[in-house]
């Protein structure tokens, strides 16, 4: 298999409105931003590029959207590359592949290797697989995980209720089952705790009683202010990431 050129984003700098990156996912994560970026340099293909953007890029990255991309930085900041992908409807055509950086659940979900010759190989030489992307009622875009809680209120996934009164939190994922997974984690009860479930389905809705908003955080990211009422739910349209055995 020929090696592909890569649109290489390297997601450590600033936001487009000059605030600073993201804090530092992992102790190491310039060095191994660095180790990263030596083999895409010792694996050269004519074609390749290097670009150094935000750590939660925007609209700036649109004409850098081609071809396959290597997205070099944390879950928020795939997240952020596919929201562009979506917004300019490139999902389909664009091919993503990703060296993820500090603790990283996209590349617990989907099995992606986390040492820096591994990525460059993969992203290089790998089969483009479709996985699900989730999107929120806000717009956002989940790529790995969010954690949900503690929630005062109901949750349905499709339409199964599988929280009536209370839960310490929901885990929530993207899958290739049904679109999403949740795990449901109860309260403890009389010092005893029951066991997570996880269910799947295309959708979750969660509704929160009045006074009790539950907290969210995204791909690592926590929101400023807590929901009252919040839904993920499957996209239309996949992801073509670069997850594929390597020959």
């Amino acid at each position: 298999m020929d090696s592909e050129p890569l649109q290489v984003l390297v997601a450590d700098g600033p936001a487009p409105d000059g605030t600073a990156p993201d804090p530092t996912p992992a102790a190491g994560t310039p060095a191994a931003v660095e180790q990263i970026l030596e083999q895409v340099r010792q694996t050269g293909t004519p074609g390749d590029q290097v670009h150094r953007v935000g750590s939660r890029p925007g609209k700036e990255i649109d004409p850098l959207l081609t071809g396959r991309l290597l997205v070099i930085g944390t879950d928020a900041a795939l997240a952020a590359v596919v929201k562009r992908l979506q917004r300019r409807e490139l999902l389909g055509q664009v091919q993503v592949s990703v060296a993820a950086i500090g603790d990283s659940q996209v590349a617990r979900v989907w099995s992606l290797p986390r040492d820096p010759e591994s990525q460059v190989r993969l992203a290089r030489l790998g089969e483009v697989d479709v996985v699900p992307i989730l999107r929120d009622d806000n717009g956002g875009v989940l790529v790995g995980e969010a954690t949900i809680g503690p929630v005062a209120g109901t949750v349905y996934v499709d339409e199964n209720r599988v929280v009536s009164s209370s839960a310490r939190g929901l885990i929530v994922q993207p899958s290739v089952e049904r679109g999403l997974q949740v795990t449901v984690i109860p309260k403890r009860m009389l010092g005893f705790g029951r066991r997570a479930q996880t269910y799947s389905g295309r959708a979750v809705e969660v509704s929160t009683l009045p006074g009790n908003p539950a907290g969210v955080v995204a791909d690592g990211v926590r929101r400023d202010k807590d929901v009252e009422r919040w839904t993920y739910y499957k996209h239309t349209a996949p992801l073509r990431l670069v997850r594929g055995v390597v020959d």
